[in-house]
């Protein structure tokens, strides 16, 4: 075992998946309790996310994000605020939400314990067709508001074969409302989007065409912008093009950061459907250790140039659909040749969540 395991420190970026519920029904939602209703146990507590908070600083996290769900859903999310934000070990502090629940007063706190915050915009024009909600404008309207007391916004947008045709026009109202940066994600199988993923599944040129038409509105602006997902290397066309668009190729899942999800439950990644145990027991899975030590990779990339430095895209998208982590990127092999019918979507789906733990 490395020294990183042995010590028993954990990823400096904590993710907090603070509810199971949410007021949106995204098409696209990757939470592994959309696949699966029985994933759903208690939530915890305040004071069971106090102590789960002091926790993962004790364990060397500097960086916290509040996300769900749809966190702006706990009654108790004033409190657990003013906990992260009194904390001065925590370096940086962000919120992910859709803005739906937004109010002037969250906003008031968010800048008094200095947090950042992230957004959700999946279209303009589809933005009803992917989320349920006719609310675009309220959406544009807290970008606004939040960059105009002083927040740093991050909009993020999830690119799907339903909404590629605007992408430009969804990122330039981003970037005209007051986001700072862009967080760019292709549509990945998983949760509620397994469902959908005939409607909403990007091919290798769909993914391309994303990334041109990312860096060419973030170009004119001068603006920054980062693809969420890690991405095989041989999938992208010319990757030195790109310039104002940071794209990854290593999966920072258990190594950069991990997640707690609602009922305390440890996992390498917010896409990922496995419990790898709880933060008193996790550090010897087998499945964490894998994401750890790099222990995925395929076989059709072993001895490529790009090894040490591409993880060949999505570790758990391979999983979900495949059921093996070292299996290929589905970009690669595409995902309905893997799931033709609902029924082998589902099988999927619950393959997946039947290996927790």
């Amino acid at each position: 075992m490395n020294d990183a395991l042995r010590s028993k420190k954990v990823p400096e970026a904590a993710v907090l998946e603070l509810t199971y519920r949410c007021n949106s029904k995204c098409l696209f939602c990757s939470c592994p309790w959309e696949a699966d209703r029985s994933f759903i146990q208690k939530e915890l507590a305040t004071d069971e996310w106090k102590k789960v908070i002091d926790h993962v600083v004790s364990l060397g996290s500097k960086h916290v994000t509040l996300t769900g769900g749809e966190p702006l859903m706990r009654p108790d999310l004033h409190e657990i605020l003013g906990y992260i934000g009194r904390d001065k070990r925590i370096e940086n502090k962000r919120i992910i939400t859709n803005s739906l629940l937004l109010t002037e007063e969250l906003l008031a706190l968010f800048k008094e314990y200095d947090f950042a915050l992230s957004t959700s915009l999946p279209g303009i024009k589809t933005y009803r067709k992917h989320t349920g909600s006719k609310e675009v404008d309220r959406v544009l309207y807290w970008i606004k508001r939040a960059h105009a007391v002083g927040l740093d916004v991050t909009t993020g947008i999830t690119v799907t074969k339903l909404n590629k045709f605007e992408l430009y026009e969804t990122i330039a109202n981003a970037l005209i409302a007051g986001s700072s940066s862009i967080l760019l994600n292709r549509f990945l199988p998983g949760g509620r989007g397994l469902k959908h993923i005939k409607r909403l599944e990007l091919n290798r040129k769909d993914l391309n065409d994303m990334l041109q038409t990312a860096e060419e509105v973030l170009l004119l602006s001068k603006r920054q912008g980062i693809l969420g997902t890690e991405v095989p290397y041989c999938a992208i066309d010319n990757p030195e093009q790109y310039q104002q668009l940071r794209i990854g190729y290593l999966c920072s899942a258990a190594k950069g950061f991990f997640v707690i999800d609602p009922s305390g439950f440890v996992r390498a990644c917010n896409h990922s459907p496995v419990r790898v145990g709880t933060l008193d027991d996790f550090f010897e899975s087998p499945y964490w250790r894998a994401f750890r030590e790099r222990a995925y990779l395929p076989a059709s990339c072993v001895g490529c140039k790009m090894e040490n430095s591409c993880d060949a895209g999505c570790r758990e998208a391979a999983h979900i659909c495949s059921g093996n982590i070292d299996a290929d990127d589905p970009l690669l092999v595409g995902i309905t040749k893997r799931l033709h019918s609902p029924r082998q979507q589902e099988e999927c789906a619950q393959k997946a969540v039947g290996s927790n733990g």
